[in-house]
């Protein structure tokens, strides 16, 4: 049992260091002087993980991570800030989302700071250890969401919701929505969050994800929806909500 304690314990904090390590990588992109700097200390990172047998380890090489992206701040960069909410498969598969939070991190026009609250650490700590603070979180989507749904329909299709219209307060420029076709759950959030999104003057774009997704052509949707956030935040432009795709 010992060894057992101690291989869970072990794959929660890897578990856990990835969690942080992203949301590290994430910042990186959106403050780097070079381009793909952040990428490559991820990559030393990810290796580092691989190979740890010890929660000493991980701490030094999360600590060894931090000290080095905040070494890559460009001082001038004011980045966009974009929320990503939907299903959790799509959130994290790069494969199902056409690498999109890769894409936005490394636009060549506009910097972006991706923010991605549903992971599967965030999973774990609410729905297995009922972590104090993952519980706090979760009542504050619960009653942000109380004016659009009032019930749990599924998945993430609350959160979806209480985390789109938490967002302007929480500093986000615009929202993405992604889901698996026919996730009806997300359907059900997205159906709501077309008339909220208005409601909330969140800029808000829905990808829904099949295999007759083509790369191309959500590419080109995200980059007009950057586009769009930007002269909304040089002109004050109106709210906006994009069709999905």
């Amino acid at each position: 049992w010992p060894r057992i304690i101690r291989g869970f314990h072990l794959a929660y904090a890897k578990l856990a260091a990835l969690d942080e390590g992203e949301g590290l990588l994430r910042w990186g992109r959106a403050f780097e002087g070079k381009r793909g700097s952040a990428d490559v200390l991820w990559q030393q990172f990810m290796d580092q993980v691989r190979a740890a047998a010890s929660i000493g380890s991980l701490k030094g090489a999360l600590r060894d991570l931090r000290q080095a992206v905040r070494t890559l701040k460009e001082e001038e960069t004011d980045p966009l800030r974009v929320r990503l909410v939907g299903e959790i498969w799509v959130l994290m598969e790069p494969y199902a989302n056409l690498g999109l939070e890769q894409f936005l991190g490394s636009s060549p026009d506009l910097r972006v700071w991706v923010d991605r609250e549903v992971s599967p650490r965030h999973w774990v700590d609410l729905h297995l250890l009922h972590l104090p603070k993952a519980r706090r979180r979760q009542r504050e989507l619960e009653r942000a969401s109380l004016p659009y749904l009032r019930e749990s329909v599924g998945g993430h299709g609350l959160e979806t919701v209480g985390q789109t219209v938490l967002a302007g307060p929480e500093g986000i420029d615009g929202v993405i929505h992604l889901y698996p076709f026919t996730c009806m759950p997300e359907i059900v959030a997205q159906n709501i969050l077309v008339h909220g999104a208005r409601e909330l003057d969140m800029p808000l774009l829905t990808v829904i994800s099949s295999e007759q997704t083509g790369e191309a052509g959500v590419e080109t949707r995200v980059e007009a929806f950057l586009d769009l956030l930007e002269e909304r935040r040089v002109k004050g432009s109106g709210p906006l909500v994009l069709p999905g795709v």
